[in-house]
């Protein structure tokens, strides 16, 4: 009785102090399991996010200047002087806001394509150059190239846009992970409607594909979508996880 005994009780002290262990391994609902061998949704959104912010010099601030372009050329008399005749810029400055400071550096073309019969009928936008900025969530170094092709609404309120836009570089997380990433962004996007007058989307749809390289070789892929809808709001969607950002706005 007393061997038994003995026996019960270390028993009993063995499962006591196993009970941590394996109350640490019941999975926690409300913590973020971090996999440190590829890039994980929050900081791909932030990626994302930063691609076509306006004020990061991103995708959206392509968008506006091709807007700017067509709403100056559409504007030319009869027979438009512009139609079929390319043009380009080459701009370089800084941006210091609350959410993003950095450079670029950037070449633009473009073209208003006309048919004789009905005059213009788009314009065929696109831009290359290098983009340098610090977040609160990275640091970032990228090269970046986009085409658009931007033609007027049947109701001729919106301008609908199609085309590609992809950048490529390097970028410091300063978030928990830490890590470093050499990365591919592409997006592809088609009819996306910005609104003439409030010059912010209305409605729309891309997709986006992020491959990467991680410091030690190991290499990742992520894709989503993105829906933009009224007021400038685009929802970025990757799995189950969604996070609503305003490109558009300052």
């Amino acid at each position: 009785m007393i061997r038994k005994g003995h026996c019960f009780n270390k028993m009993l002290l063995l499962l006591i102090l196993l009970l941590p262990f394996f109350g640490a391994c019941k999975k926690n609902k409300n913590v973020s399991v971090l996999d440190n061998d590829r890039m994980n949704t929050e900081e791909a959104f932030a990626l994302v996010e930063g691609a076509l912010a306006i004020d990061a010099e991103g995708l959206m601030r392509e968008v506006l200047a091709a807007v700017d372009i067509i709403d100056i050329q559409l504007q030319a008399a009869s027979p438009n002087p512009h139609c079929d005749l390319a043009d380009s810029r080459y701009e370089s400055d800084i941006f210091d806001n609350q959410r993003f400071q950095g450079t670029f550096m950037l070449n633009s073309q473009w073209i208003l394509n006309c048919q004789s019969a009905s005059g213009p009928e788009h314009l065929a936008y696109s831009w290359e150059g290098n983009i340098t900025y610090e977040s609160r969530k990275y640091s970032e170094e990228v090269y970046t190239d986009g085409t658009l092709n931007l033609a007027a609404s049947n109701s001729a309120e919106d301008w609908l846009l199609s085309g590609t836009y992809e950048r490529t570089g390097r970028q410091w997380s300063k978030m928990l992970t830490g890590n470093i990433y050499e990365t591919s962004l592409l997006f592809q996007f088609n009819e996306l409607s910005i609104d003439r007058q409030k010059r912010e989307s209305r409605s729309g749809s891309a997709t986006f594909d992020i491959s990467g390289t991680m410091v030690g070789g190991r290499t990742f892929f992520l894709g989503g979508n993105i829906t933009f809808t009224e007021k400038g709001r685009a929802e970025m969607t990757i799995g189950d996880d969604m996070l609503a950002v305003y490109p558009f706005s300052f």
